[in-house]
């Protein structure tokens, strides 16, 4: 199967990735302008014009208008499609090269590139999510320490759990001017 890949830029900045098929197998003919049978292959084909992606990117659109926080179920005002174009493949595969900074592309003159300061955030977060994980653990090691009375231990553990604590506020961050920059900043 083929598909056409397509970025689309929304009110906020961010470029969302589409992946459009140009041939599907299916009982029936699929929703939108364009598909033929070829009954040579017994596939659904379609060559995706642009009216059609711009079908697809409304359709999409909708339920983009609607979205939730994931954090807390609440309704974030949704976004609104400000344009779109055609992406290389080479763009495409740009989007899962740094999977956790793929929220900070922007799509800027035609070139798909990362905004440093939304890469910053996405750093943050990739760090807080590594403290989710590792306080609760540092936790239960501190508790253990503090019950058996070995101070040292303790405080060796607190220090740690400190750097945790502060680590999406190092001012590191700040000062990082690429991706690869950021991903230099750990805890450890």
């Amino acid at each position: 199967m083929s598909e056409i890949h397509v970025a689309v830029t929304v009110s906020d900045g961010e470029v969302y990735r589409l992946a459009i098929q140009t041939e599907l197998r299916a009982p029936s003919r699929p929703k939108g302008d364009g598909w033929t049978f070829d009954e040579k292959r017994a596939i659904w084909t379609n060559p995706v014009g642009d009216a059609y992606v711009e079908y697809f990117i409304a359709r999409n659109e909708r339920q983009w208008g609607r979205r939730k926080d994931s954090r807390t179920g609440e309704q974030s005002g949704g976004v609104a499609v400000m344009s779109w174009r055609r992406l290389t493949l080479a763009e495409w595969s740009q989007f899962d090269a740094d999977r956790p900074y793929r929220n900070a592309l922007r799509d800027v003159e035609g070139k798909i590139e990362y905004d440093i300061e939304a890469a910053r955030e996405c750093h943050r977060n990739v760090l807080r999510l590594g403290r989710a994980v590792r306080l609760p653990e540092l936790d239960i090691l501190w508790m253990r320490a503090i019950a058996s009375g070995d101070a040292e231990r303790a405080k060796e553990l607190e220090a740690e759990r400190q750097k945790w604590r502060d680590a999406p506020i190092d001012p590191r961050i700040d000062a990082a001017q690429s991706v690869e920059e950021l991903k230099k900043i750990t805890v450890e």
